[in-house]
């Protein structure tokens, strides 16, 4: 049985009838989108590709085949939030922007009772936050891919399902961890932020752990003419977890060769008994303390349950899982840090759960010609006045109309 993106759309024989014009072939070597891609040259092509994958999604999860789309005007840009791109951010700088905004503009944000919705109306002002914005219309996403900014630069619609496995009450459990991340902008340090601080007794570790698998997805109750006209959603990006345990155990080791040497609480030497770290984390490195070698992954958290012979799809624990997951007690207290770096898609999500629709730059003008007489244009993207007289301006009044 097909589960991934990638199997449901290839094995579907409406793929398989499309023209081999329409699917990549050619060398494109980008390691960030090595997944499922087409080629389209028109409007009409484009929205042949969509019906493929809606329609395809449809018959396989016998649902209404949800696609969220993503345009970008140059398809080596990476799937990264704003905040996560400046490459100087500190610890403090969303932490100090959401807070100054907030002073500056209090009647502005005093009605909103969610994190998350805080952080999307200040995505719609134009402040960097752990938010990336998607679209559920596949006609707005085509838009931004061929926007003029980047007319000489080959344009991207990348797509996936956002549907989530029935699981622990998925959507309740999801939309409450995606509350827990996006608090994450009010942390002033990170250096006293654990687990247990960002899970707070609402979210369970086994509820925690299939939180981690898919890119986390929502819908901002907060709303104004852009966000309907765009229909906007957001994926929200948490922050990496370190394995602080782990790594201190492992280097303890290191320095005195066996555990009963070892100078460390005596729960952690626990970890070194019963789990192969060096399975867990096949590229250890001990030089850096904080190095990303020790994030935890989905699979990572995975695999730590499967020496403690937990499963997580069906909930079964053993007595000592009981304990080191329950919700108010852990032998391993602190073991888990959230750290200031935003974590990126999973390279193996990436492959398999999402795709690609490229546009070359010689067919950008003609396609928002296309898009416009169905008006999908500036005017409607972006509704206020100044870009409607942008639009109007640019239409008729040109230094490059004769």
């Amino acid at each position: 049985m097909a589960e991934s993106f990638f199997e449901i759309i290839t094995q579907s024989h409406l793929y398989k009838n499309l023209p081999d014009t329409y699917k990549k072939t050619t060398n494109f070597n980008n390691s960030s989108y090595n997944h499922l891609t087409f080629n389209i040259t028109s409007l009409s092509e484009y929205i042949e590709v969509i019906n493929v994958l809606r329609t395809s999604i449809q018959s396989a999860n016998n649902n209404d085949g949800d696609l969220i789309f993503r345009g970008m005007a140059d398809h080596q840009w990476e799937l990264l939030p704003s905040i996560a791109r400046q490459t100087l951010v500190t610890e403090e700088t969303e932490y100090k922007m959401v807070k100054e905004l907030m002073l500056l503009y209090p009647n502005e944000f005093s009605g909103i009772s969610s994190n998350f919705d805080l952080l999307a109306k200040m995505q719609h002002y134009g402040l960097p936050t752990r938010l990336l914005d998607f679209t559920t219309n596949p006609l707005v996403a085509l838009f931004f891919a061929c926007r003029k900014e980047q007319d000489d630069s080959i344009g991207r619609v990348i797509s996936t399902n956002p549907s989530y496995p029935q699981y622990l009450g998925t959507i309740d459990v999801v939309d409450r961890y995606i509350e827990s991340v996006c608090r994450l902008c009010k942390v002033k340090s990170f250096g006293s932020y654990y687990l247990e601080n960002l899970t707070d007794n609402k979210i369970s570790f086994a509820e925690f752990i299939y939180c981690t698998k898919y890119p986390l997805i929502a819908k901002p109750q907060y709303s104004n003419n852009r966000i309907k006209n765009q229909a906007a959603v957001f994926m929200v990006f948490p922050n990496e977890i370190l394995d602080y345990g782990a790594m201190s155990v492992y280097e303890c080791f290191q320095e005195n060769g066996t555990i009963e040497n070892m100078n460390i609480r005596e729960e952690y030497s626990t970890i070194l008994s019963l789990e192969n770290l060096a399975k867990i984390y096949p590229n250890i490195d001990t030089a850096s303390v904080n190095s990303p070698n020790w994030f935890v992954s989905h699979q990572t958290l995975s695999d730590i349950c499967s020496y403690y012979e937990f499963d997580i799809d069906i909930q079964r624990k053993s007595k000592f899982m009981s304990k080191l997951f329950s919700k108010n007690e852990t032998p391993f207290p602190y073991r888990f840090g959230v750290v200031p770096q935003i974590k990126k898609i999973d390279d193996n999500i990436m492959r398999d759960d999402f795709c690609s629709i490229l546009i070359e730059p010689k067919y950008k003008k003609k396609i928002l010609e296309e898009l416009d007489i169905i008006n999908i244009n500036e005017r409607f993207i972006f509704p206020e006045l100044e870009y409607t007289v942008k639009y109007i301006k640019e239409k008729y009044w040109s230094p490059y109309k004769a």
